[in-house]
């Protein structure tokens, strides 16, 4: 392990944290969802579906698939979309999901050493928070974050600093972003945070290829850069 990044990582004041795929075991299911309902609206073939999703977990659910339509020179419209967006999480919500190992330990952690937490999402709002509840984590943050009003993008980062009345250069400097995703490794790149990748989604060699700051294999890994 290296000392100086454990040092630097137990000195930060924020710890801004993914969902999907970094607290909550959840991608697989949203990516199962995600290619089969593909393929049955836009008759695009699975294997394309898998790859695109798995690049740009974490996005909100309207961008992936008008990104991915573009690609296949399709389009949806917006009342279509929401067809699909309520036909999407009608499936994806049936499947129970769980916390990866130690999850919740971290924020145990997290808030025993007076960290201030944030969720940032690409999720919907009210399945982020159901989510959260069922799982006993919801106390620990201190502000969550969906996509419902404010797309998941540096955008959240700057409510964030608001949120603690902190100018944002002085809060990015404070700050650790803790997330599985490519526009998680895009966002901390943006405004300059330091960056854990969690290596459940990405495979390891692209995260590499990134250049996050470190890279985990699941969030619980943390812990020993905590303590």
């Amino acid at each position: 392990m290296n000392k100086d990044i454990k040092s630097k990582i137990k000195n930060f004041d924020y710890f801004i944290i993914d969902k999907d795929g970094t607290l909550v075991n959840s991608v697989e299911t949203y990516l199962k969802t995600f290619i089969v309902l593909i393929e049955k609206w836009f008759r695009i073939p699975t294997r394309y579906a898998k790859e695109f999703f798995i690049h740009t977990s974490g996005i909100p659910l309207e961008i992936q698939v008008r990104e991915l339509l573009k690609k296949y020179n399709q389009d949806i419209s917006y009342e279509k979309f929401l067809e699909f967006k309520k036909e999407f999480y009608k499936i994806a919500c049936i499947n129970e999901v769980s916390l990866y190992n130690n999850a919740e330990e971290v924020l145990k952690i997290l808030k025993r050493n007076n960290k201030k937490i944030f969720l940032s999402t690409g999720d919907r709002e009210d399945t982020t928070i159901k989510m959260l509840k069922q799982k006993n984590i919801h106390c620990y943050f201190d502000k969550i974050l969906s996509s419902d009003n404010i797309p998941k993008s540096e955008k959240h980062i700057y409510e964030f600093s608001k949120f603690v009345n902190e100018d944002i250069n002085d809060f990015v400097k404070k700050s650790c972003y803790i997330g599985d995703g490519l526009i998680d490794i895009k966002i901390a790149k943006i405004l300059n945070i330091f960056m854990v990748s969690v290596a459940t989604t990405i495979s390891r060699e692209e995260l590499i290829k990134e250049k996050p700051d470190l890279i985990i294999n699941e969030v619980g890994d943390i812990i020993d850069y905590l303590i």
